[in-house]
């Protein structure tokens, strides 16, 4: 465990907030790796505006300088171990990943903010409804199940040496009956063939043996060891159903319109490395995949999470990484929402020079020159209370309803007002309370 010191006195120091600040250079680097599930995004990388022109950062380091040599510059933090002989708090820090994006001095006035237009039209409606098993194989066609089973045959014949004999006929039943196993569940897959409790569909369409058999040797690819191509990658041996999946994806008609970014749990409980617990989640425990839908939720892209993803490396950190990587699939004039563990002020500049509209909830520490804002205390505002500072193209509004909340853009700022309807409970019912259009608009458009 390591302790906080002060550089002169040498005296251990209590963990407050100003010690947590002045490791993280007042929240303008990203310094910390986060290891709850649910904030994995880096802090803020904004330049430190307390700096001379021609000064460099500094962070907390307990090396001493050489001898006859320039002093190196410290922080008024030292971070040293204590006498329990565990790793070097500095060493940790100093191999952390620090990105520092150099940004000209923002300064934030209170003035209005002219919304821009978003006149999308509705999603078009299609000319031939086809039937259950067309849409399907838009992600699961022929091809791909015939070559599930080819692998399927080599994996058994090189573990064995005896011959399965699978097709892809028999591919496919293997996928219908696990998809209605997902529906009518049993605790134990040998239940669905036990008498009196048993599934007609199941039983009649498959034997027992022969499913396990086939579950046991079930593969996609075709070696036994990663191609070189994706020696980083842990999921290549599920790639290939990856990218039938977003194969599909591709095939969905796209306009420019509303789409949201955010994550989600692909459920899984069995053995895997990747397996994370997202609190808060309807099935919190999975692989973390990160999606964009349509304003109506329709999923036109995504990205699995596995840690050292180059699909999702960027200067500006992984939540805008995510972004920039997923509306690669998103036409250009299209309003991108998504929460506050994707939202910097840097990504909503990338945004606006790329061609999209982007709005969502941000924390207070991602904000540059967040000093300067003077926004009222959250407890001298009352439901309703609305404050706007703006800074060229990105608007920052904070609105008050049962707690503050902070909202970013580049398109919706909190001029227009919008009447919306919150529970009083002190009146016991409905009131109106003014919003500003940043917040309906998300609230409507984040799915």
């Amino acid at each position: 465990m390591a302790a906080f010191t002060d550089s002169r006195t040498r005296h251990r120091l209590p963990l407050n907030e100003e010690l947590v600040l002045s490791l993280l250079q007042d929240g303008k680097y990203s310094d910390l790796e986060v290891d709850d599930a649910d904030e994995e995004f880096f802090a803020p990388q904004v330049e430190n505006e307390d700096l001379a022109p021609n000064e460099e950062p500094c962070v907390a380091d307990s090396t001493p300088p050489r001898k006859g040599g320039k002093k190196r510059k410290i922080s008024t933090i030292d971070v040293q171990d204590n006498n329990e002989g565990g790793p070097s708090a500095t060493k940790k820090l100093n191999n952390l990943i620090k990105v520092k994006v150099s940004q000209p001095p923002r300064i934030w006035k209170k003035t209005n903010f002219i919304d821009k237009s978003h006149n999308y039209s509705d999603h078009p409606e299609p000319i031939v409804i086809r039937s259950p098993i067309e849409y399907f194989q838009d992600y699961y066609n022929d091809d791909f199940f015939e070559h599930m089973s080819i692998c399927t045959n080599m994996y058994h014949m090189r573990k064995t040496g005896d011959i399965l004999k699978t097709t892809k006929h028999e591919m496919k039943i293997l996928y219908g009956t696990h998809l209605m196993m997902g529906i009518l569940s049993y605790p134990r897959i040998a239940m669905y063939w036990r008498q009196k409790i048993n599934i007609e569909m199941i039983t009649c369409a498959m034997t027992r043996d022969r499913l396990m058999t086939l579950r046991n040797n079930l593969h996609v690819v075709e070696t036994d060891s990663p191609p070189s191509q994706d020696s980083v990658n842990p999921l290549w041996k599920v790639q290939p159903v990856i990218n039938a999946v977003k194969n599909g994806c591709k095939k969905i008609l796209r306009t420019p319109g509303r789409y949201s970014v955010d994550e989600q749990i692909i459920p899984f409980t069995g053995k895997c490395h990747l397996r994370q617990l997202v609190k808060n989640k309807p099935r919190p425990v999975g692989l973390k995949n990160f999606v964009v839908t349509t304003s109506e939720g329709l999923m036109v892209d995504f990205e699995i999470y596995y840690g050292q993803n180059p699909a999702l490396s960027h200067p500006l950190g992984l939540g805008p990484a995510v972004v920039l990587r997923l509306i690669q699939s998103v036409p250009r004039g299209s309003c991108i929402f998504f929460d506050r563990y994707f939202t910097t002020i840097p990504l909503l500049d990338e945004l606006m020079k790329l061609g999209y509209h982007g709005t969502g909830t941000i924390t207070a520490n991602r904000i540059p020159q967040r000093q300067k804002l003077s926004f009222k205390d959250d407890k001298k505002l009352k439901r309703g209370d609305i404050e706007q500072r703006v800074s060229k193209d990105i608007v920052l509004v904070k609105w008050k309803d049962s707690k503050a909340v902070l909202t970013a853009s580049n398109c919706t700022g909190g001029t227009s007002i919008e009447i919306v309807k919150r529970y009083e409970k002190k009146q016991k019912c409905y009131v109106d309370v003014d919003a500003p259009k940043i917040v309906t608009s998300y609230n409507a458009f984040m799915v």
